[in-house]
């Protein structure tokens, strides 16, 4: 290790002074991973807090390459900043890297190492930043959906047709929400879920998939007005019937969002090709959707139902009053009648 203090020392100037005892006990209290390369880029110096528990050096004789230690794309990432530190420049970058089962994302900024205008190699040092991309994606899917929300409430208020907006509001999800595929089903009389709108990778899955309304999907009952969630599909044996179709249309995950709103109108599905793929803040954003949507259909079934009575009103309206009309002309003409015959009474009498 005392090479890897050595160049800390040398490059903290002559206005701080560091011990190296105290340097190298902080290196291996340190999370992150440290690598020192010569001039001809063999690994000096290791500090992997992932792999062994304290720092170690390496003697030069080993001329231990990154190859042998990092995967071919980590390889290549720390071989490019090396060739950018020949030129007394720094050079940073993200990759990703399998850790156990899990696959961890790491910041790497690589600081050339220079003695006297000579260049004796870099030093790598490289963080975890998974939380951070965790959340980042987490922010980006909670700020698409959010506005694939708001295209949708304005579909709610603009279109007046059920169909028209069902055609909608599957398109939306599918393209602002960029999810795989979505479907709605409606509630046929207690019997079935028909499917009466798509839009996306659908295809030949909705004529194989046959959903009566009772039925269960992941151990819920589909009547029963909850939201379910399967976040693998190829692993979950309670949609094994669908598995197939489904895996070769691309879907890994799904949620069943119901459509209810005083009555239970039928389901909205949306599929994703992410297991994993519906955490729960997403899903409270889709609960909101699907009420927003059962509210919307609802209000223009009422809204045509309305209309229809008013149109029937109308029409019988305009019936009783063509019947009063030619009542009212059948009383004009026997008053007209009994007037002749009064008048032809009185001719008789005078003759």
């Amino acid at each position: 290790m005392n090479n890897l203090v050595n160049n800390i020392v040398t490059a903290s100037n002559d206005y701080i002074f560091f011990s190296k005892k105290n340097i190298s006990s902080l290196i291996n209290a340190m999370d992150d991973l440290l690598i020192q390369l010569d001039e001809f880029g063999n690994v000096v110096f290791i500090h992997a807090p992932h792999c062994c528990s304290d720092a170690f050096e390496l003697s030069k004789p080993k001329k231990l390459k990154i190859k042998d230690l990092m995967s071919a794309e980590i390889e290549k990432n720390i071989m490019d900043g090396f060739a950018i530190n020949k030129n007394n420049k720094t050079a940073e970058y993200e990759y990703q890297q399998k850790i156990g089962n899990d696959i961890k994302w790491f910041s790497a900024k690589s600081t050339p190492l220079f003695n006297k205008n000579k260049f004796e190699g870099c030093l790598v040092i490289s963080r975890d930043i998974t939380n951070k991309k965790v959340i980042e994606e987490m922010l980006k899917k909670i700020i698409r959906e959010l506005k694939m929300i708001n295209s949708c409430n304005q579909a709610l208020f603009k279109i007046k047709k059920e169909q028209e907006l069902l055609d909608l509001i599957c398109k939306l999800i599918v393209t602002e929400g960029e999810y795989r595929m979505a479907w709605i089903g409606l509630n046929n009389n207690g019997l079935s879920i028909q499917p009466a709108a798509k839009y996306g990778e659908v295809g030949n899955f909705l004529n194989k998939t046959f959903v009566k309304w009772g039925d269960e999907i992941c151990g819920v009952n589909l009547s029963a007005g909850n939201y379910i969630v399967c976040q693998n599909i190829e692993t979950d044996e309670k949609v094994a019937v669908w598995k197939a179709e489904a895996l070769k249309n691309g879907y890994r995950s799904f949620v069943v969002l119901p459509l209810e709103y005083g009555e239970k109108v039928g389901t909205l599905i949306i599929y994703s090709d992410e297991i994993n793929f519906f955490k729960k803040e997403e899903v409270k954003i889709l609960v909101e959707l699907s009420n927003d949507l059962s509210y919307g259909i609802i209000s223009l079934r009422n809204q045509q139902k309305k209309e229809k009575t008013e149109q029937d009103l109308f029409m019988r309206t305009q019936e009783l009053e063509r019947i009063n009309n030619l009542m009212i002309g059948r009383e004009l003409k026997m008053i007209d009648l009994k007037q002749e015959i009064n008048d032809l009474k009185n001719k008789i009498n005078i003759n």
